[in-house]
């Protein structure tokens, strides 16, 4: 066949064609071990088959001397595998070709020829099977033209012609041939397909399916290894690092442009990553929008931080996403392994407690692991775990500030504040545990207790005109079943709705604004009171706020009133907020008033009430109690001269 000059024709015997040679090693020696016994048992049989055929005994053992040669040699693991199993061909097909002399080459004979020939292909090698088939062409024709009887019997044509015969046979062999090749380029193509499916599933438990990189467990492998090659290596000069890559404001793109977006941001970063890095580097997606880098021969810290700022660098050009240009930062922790280090989990911790920090200070930077992070890191530990079990625990408590009305000074209700006393490590600020907590889930839980034990108390007060603020988080707001919570808590305490009020910063709010002002209205049917929280520290304009309402509350965030004495701007922000409130129907609340001076202004600008360490802290609920009750002192001026 004439090959086009393209060589596509070349291609297509070849796709046709098996490839030979890939039987797996334990399918192999199977079947070399079948092809070994069939050899052993014509080592046995042929002399008896000579005898009963009448030729001497020494005749038998002298036609079999070959086979019995092979089979040994077959057998010998001084060769290699094509060796053994070319071996073993030739052993067979010479059985073939002495069983069909000692038959007098009947036809019945040539039989063996073809079982063999077939019983070789289950190799899938060229080299025996080509062998065999060579063998049975050059054995036909010398041998038919030497001794034709031996081969084609007392068939007169064959011994007339035996090349002629010789070629009919070869057809024959021909056509077992292509069944051959046909069905063991099936077999072939069937395992080929099931090894690529073996090694897609097996790419796909150790990648990440939308970047391509390695995933998570794959990468705890690596730098494990890494880290035990520094160990067995006494003279190993360099040092393990991990680096810990976090996308800065990620989750502003997939709130702004969706998650398709943000999953092609997140192959772009992963691209760049790539590229920054030395082959023998290992980038990998360790999960959302955090990546991973291990870099294991650092000289030192410096030589680490040059790996980061390359990292760095390649993401300084915009990324063209769906047509527009987006900027990428990302925040860096690194880790650099040594002597102490046990194991990659604790390298990987250390990372990530540096990239916090470097998200902490500002973002966009790479900040490197070292002792007092380590102490940071056991404490947030030992905070998450507790805080799973602080309920359960009774190691959380609410404390309660009261709230005023100006200028008198008379308690209008207090605000609900909650307080962790861990029992190894104190007193936890609620700064610090309450995002934990929802980072954790379980704030749900804590926000219910929250509810239910404010409630309950505010009932023991013994005063039916004081309302109880709750402060509210975004998770509980987004949470379907919060209304239910609030209606249980009522019903459970016998608490007036109306004295309850629930306090939703400006951020939660606008996070969901549909969502938020779905769950405002189905609190509001309980007939609770809702309140704005450090109203104008967000990013609320007046349409949005036209949007939530109906709202009872605006409480002016203390970062104005810390500056209300001072600062002009600030003053003027509070008291347009006073006359937004007033012309909305509101009650206006500052938090943190500290000096006689803000209260006075906060009344002269006409706000309302107040709340804040000039009129009391924060104090257990007994506290508040006792300061409520009717025979004690007058509420003002027990706040004014205990807490001025």
């Amino acid at each position: 066949m004439l090959v086009p000059p393209d060589g596509r024709g070349t291609g297509r015997t070849r796709d046709w064609l098996p490839t030979g040679g890939t039987l797996p090693a334990a399918a192999f020696e199977t079947r070399h071990r079948t092809v070994v016994i069939l050899l052993w048992i014509h080592v046995l049989g042929l002399p008896l088959f000579a005898i009963a055929r009448g030729y001497p005994w020494y005749h038998g053992l002298l036609d079999t001397s070959p086979i019995l040669v092979c089979a040994i040699a077959a057998m010998s693991r001084r060769f290699n595998r094509r060796g053994r199993a070319s071996i073993g061909a030739l052993g067979l097909v010479t059985c073939s070709a002495i069983f069909t002399h000692l038959w007098g080459g009947v036809t019945e004979a040539h039989f063996h020829f073809f079982v063999v020939v077939a019983l070789l292909s289950l190799y899938e090698d060229w080299v025996p099977w080509g062998l065999a088939i060579a063998y049975v062409l050059v054995h036909h024709g010398v041998m038919g033209a030497i001794d034709p009887r031996s081969v084609f019997g007392d068939n007169p044509s064959a011994q007339a012609h035996p090349w002629r015969w010789a070629g009919i046979h070869a057809g024959f062999i021909g056509a077992l041939a292509i069944v051959n090749i046909v069905s063991w380029r099936s077999n072939e193509k069937a395992r080929i397909g099931q090894t690529a499916a073996r090694r897609a599933l097996a790419h796909r438990a150790t990648h990440d399916p939308l970047t391509g990189l390695p995933n998570r467990p794959a990468f705890v492998g690596q730098v494990e290894r890494a880290l035990d090659r520094r160990r067995d290596d006494a003279h190993a000069q360099g040092r393990v690092a991990v680096m810990f890559v976090d996308i800065d404001d990620f989750k502003l793109v997939n709130d702004s442009l969706g998650h398709g977006a943000g999953d092609r941001l997140l192959e772009a970063v992963a691209q760049r990553l790539t590229e920054a890095l030395r082959p023998q580097d290992v980038v990998a997606r360790f999960g959302g929008d955090e990546f991973t880098v291990l870099v294991a021969d650092v000289i030192d810290e410096a030589d680490a931080r040059r790996v980061a700022e390359r990292l760095a660098a390649a993401l300084v050009p915009p990324i063209d996403l769906d047509g527009e240009s987006r900027f990428v930062t990302a925040s860096v922790g690194l880790a650099i392994g040594g002597d102490g280090y046990g194991d990659a989990d604790q390298l990987l911790q250390d990372a990530d407690a540096a990239m916090y920090r470097a998200k902490a200070n500002g973002k966009a930077r790479c900040d490197t692991f070292d002792d007092s992070l380590r102490a940071d890191a056991i404490r947030r530990l030992a905070l998450e775990s507790g805080l799973r079990e602080a309920l359960a625990h009774d190691e959380l408590t609410l404390h309660y500030q009261p709230q005023v009305r100006l200028p008198d000074g008379l308690i209008t209700g207090a605000e609900a504040l909650i307080r962790w006393q861990h029992p190894d490590l104190g007193a936890v600020s609620p700064a610090e545990f309450i995002p934990m907590a929802e980072r954790l889930g379980v704030i749900e839980e804590i926000g219910a207790w929250v509810v239910r034990t404010a409630c309950a108390e505010a009932v023991a007060w013994g005063r039916d005109d004081l309302e109880i603020a709750v402060n509210v988080s975004p998770r509980q707001l987004s949470t379907p079943e919060f209304a239910d919570i609030v209606r249980d808590a009522l019903a459970r305490s016998g608490l007036d709705a109306h004295r309850l009020c629930l306090e939703v910063t400006e951020t939660a709010l606008l996070a969901d604004v549909e969502a938020a002002h779905a769950m405002l209205a189905r609190l509001r049917e309980l007939g609770v009171l809702l309140a704005v929280d450090d109203f104008g520290v967000g990013h609320a304009s007046l349409r949005h706020l036209r949007q939530l309402l109906p709202v009872d509350v605006l409480k002016i965030d203390k970062s104005f009133v810390d500056g209300l004495a001072e600062d002009r701007e600030d003053a003027a922000i509070i008291s347009a907020v006073v006359r937004l409130a007033e012309g909305l129907g509101l009650d206006c609340i500052a938090e943190g008033v500290e000096t006689a001076e803000q209260a006075e202004a906060l009344s002269a600008m006409g706000c309302s009430n107040a709340q804040g360490w000039h009129f009391a802290r924060p104090m257990p609920a007994e506290a508040i109690r006792a300061m409520l009750r009717p025979d004690a002192e007058a509420p003002a001026a027990a706040v004014t001269r205990a807490h001025a």
